[in-house]
C-alpha cells in the first residue's frame, strides 16, 4: 500500500504523516483500513533553494521489489510542467520554483508505485494546497473616485463610496482592508469636513460649513491597508464637489438626514425644520406625506403645520427599516406654495444586536493524520447590525476544547473566517475519538457584543 514517510530534517515544511489503523474482526483475524491522506500545506512564495523537498512516498511493496515512482497530473507531467518531480528511486516528491496562490491556490496529483512495468498498488491522490502570504497591497482604480455633496447637507450625511481590490485569499487578514482619510485639499474651514468608515469606505460630512462659493471642491487621499489595518498599504484619491441651492426658492435640496436608531428622546424629538421663501408673501402650512407620516407606520413621523418643524415621535430601529422618504408640502390655503420636496430619513446603524451561531453545534471530521496547519471545517456567525459597518464585524476564538488533551490547543480558528484547523500533532482516534469547542463571535472586531457556540469535531 502507498504510503507517506515523515521526513523531519525540512523544518519549514508542513510534512504530513500517514498512519495504519488495525480493528479486529472475528477470531485475531485483523483488516486494514483506508488510508487517509490529509492535503499537503506549502506557503507561496518561498525562496528555496530549489529543487526543494516537500514529502516522501514509498510503498510496502518495496520489501519485496524494486519500486519506481512518477506522479502525473497538473505541475507533473501537464502544464505546468515539472513545477513537481520526484525522484524515481527514492520516492521524494520536490517542488522546483516558488508557487504563487493567485496563479493556482491548489494541485491535484497521482502517484504511481511500478515494479518495472506493472502497478505495484493502486494510485495515491496527492492534494497540495498553496498557503496564502501577504504578498498583495489594496489597490485603487487608476483614476479618482467622484462625489457631490450638497452644501446643505447633516454631519454624519453619507454621499459616496471608495473601494480598493485585494488579490490576496478572501476571508482572510491578508485580504482584511481598513481606511483612512490622509489629507484634505483645501483644509478649510476645518481640516475634517469629512469622515470615512474604515471597514466599508463610505465616506459623510464630519463636520458643518461646506460653502460652495468659497469651497467648491475638496480632494482627499485616502489610505487603504490590509491586515486590518496594519498591513500592505495602497493610496486612492476622492474629488469631492459641493452643491448649491442658489438663485432658486429654498429648500430647493434636502439631502438625506440621518438619525440613529434606539434613540432613547424624550419624544416627540425635533429632527429638522422646512421652509420656504414664499412664507415672507403668505403664511403656509406644512404637511408631510407617505410611509411614516399619513401611511404606515402612521404619525411615526409629525410636522408642526405652522413651524415647519419636524418630528419623531418614537425610537426607529434599522432592522425594521432602515430608510424612509417623505414628500413635504407647503399651502397657501388649499394651493401649493410650491413643487412637493422629497425628505429622505436614514436610520443610523447601532451595535444593538450581538453575534448570533446557529443553535445546533457544528459538526466536523479530521484525519488524526492531518498535518499542522489543515484547515477542515468553518464556523459562522450572524450579526443583523448593517453589513459593511464594524458594528457586524466579526471576529472568532476559542474558549475552550473538551477534552484539552493531549494538550489544550489542538485546534485553531481563523479569527475573520471563522476557519477552523489543526494547530498542534497528537491527533488519536483511539484516545480521543471527538473534541467539543466552545467558539465566541464577538463584532467592533472583536471588542463588541459576543456570541457563542459550539463545534464538535469527530477524528477519522
Amino acid at each position: 500500500m502507498l504510503s507517506m514517510m515523515v521526513t523531519f530534517r525540512f523544518v519549514t515544511l508542513v510534512v504530513v504523516m500517514f498512519f495504519s489503523q488495525f480493528s479486529v474482526a472475528t477470531g485475531a483475524e485483523r483488516q486494514k483500513r483506508a488510508w487517509i491522506i490529509p492535503p499537503i500545506s506549502f506557503p507561496e512564495n518561498d525562496r528555496g533553494p530549489f529543487p526543494k523537498p516537500m514529502v516522501q512516498i514509498r510503498s510496502d511493496s518495496d520489501k519485496e521489489a524494486k519500486v519506481e515512482y512518477q506522479i502525473e497530473g497538473p505541475g507533473a507531467d501537464q502544464p505546468p510542467e515539472k513545477l513537481f518531480t520526484i525522484d524515481k528511486n527514492t520516492g521524494q516528491l520536490y517542488v522546483t520554483r516558488p508557487l504563487d496562490r493567485e496563479n493556482q491556490d491548489k494541485y491535484m496529483l497521482k502517484a504511481i508505485a511500478k515494479t518495472g512495468n506493472a502497478p505495484a498498488e493502486a494510485p495515491m491522490d496527492i492534494i497540495i494546497y498553496v498557503i496564502d502570504q501577504n504578498d498583495n497591497k489594496p489597490v485603487f482604480p487608476p483614476e479618482p473616485f467622484l462625489g457631490n455633496v450638497p452644501e446643505a447637507s447633516s454631519t454624519g450625511f453619507e454621499f459616496m463610496q471608495m473601494e480598493a481590490k485585494d488579490a490576496d485569499e478572501p476571508g482572510n487578514a491578508n485580504s482584511d482592508i481598513r481606511y483612512k482619510i490622509l489629507s484634505q485639499d483645501p483644509p478649510l474651514p476645518k481640516a475634517n469636513m469629512f469622515a470615512i468608515n474604515p471597514v466599508s469606505g463610505h465616506i459623510r460630512v464630519q463636520s458643518q460649513g461646506l460653502d460652495r462659493e468659497k469651497y467648491p471642491k475638496y480632494t482627499l487621499e485616502v489610505q487603504a491597508a490590509d491586515l486590518e489595518g496594519y498591513g500592505l498599504i495602497g493610496l486612492g484619491k476622492a474629488i469631492i464637489t459641493v452643491n448649491s441651492c442658489t438663485g432658486q426658492k429654498k429648500p430647493c435640496i434636502i439631502s438625506p438626514f440621518n438619525f440613529p436608531e434606539n434613540d432613547r428622546g424624550p419624544f416627540p424629538k425635533m429632527m429638522l425644520q422646512i421652509g420656504s421663501d414664499s412664507d415672507k408673501e403668505a403664511t403656509l402650512q406644512y404637511q408631510i406625506e407617505g410611509p411614516g407620516a399619513d401611511q404606515p407606520p402612521e404619525n411615526l413621523f409629525t410636522i408642526d403645520r405652522n413651524t415647519g418643524w419636524m418630528y419623531v415621535t418614537k425610537p426607529l430601529d434599522r432592522e425594521k427599516q432602515d430608510k424612509y422618504t417623505l414628500k413635504a408640502i407647503a399651502k397657501t390655503g388649499n394651493a401649493p406654495a410650491e413643487a412637493p420636496m422629497d425628505i429622505i430619513i436614514y436610520v443610523i446603524d447601532q451595535n444593538d444586536n450581538k453575534p448570533v451561531f446557529p443553535p445546533e453545534p457544528f459538526l466536523g471530521n479530521v484525519p488524526e493524520a492531518s498535518s499542522t496547519g489543515f484547515e477542515f471545517m468553518q464556523m459562522e456567525a450572524k450579526d443583523a447590525d448593517e453589513p459593511g459597518n464594524e458594528n457586524s464585524d466579526i471576529r472568532y476564538r476559542i474558549l475552550s476544547q473538551d477534552p484539552p488533551l493531549p494538550n489544550a490547543n489542538m485546534f485553531a480558528i481563523n479569527p475573520v473566517s471563522g476557519q477552523i484547523r489543526v494547530q498542534s500533532q497528537g491527533l488519536d482516534r483511539e484516545k480521543y475519538p471527538r473534541y467539543t469547542l466552545e467558539v465566541e463571535a464577538a463584532d467592533l472586531e472583536g471588542e463588541g457584543l459576543t456570541g457563542r457556540g459550539k463545534a464538535i469535531i469527530t477524528v477519522q
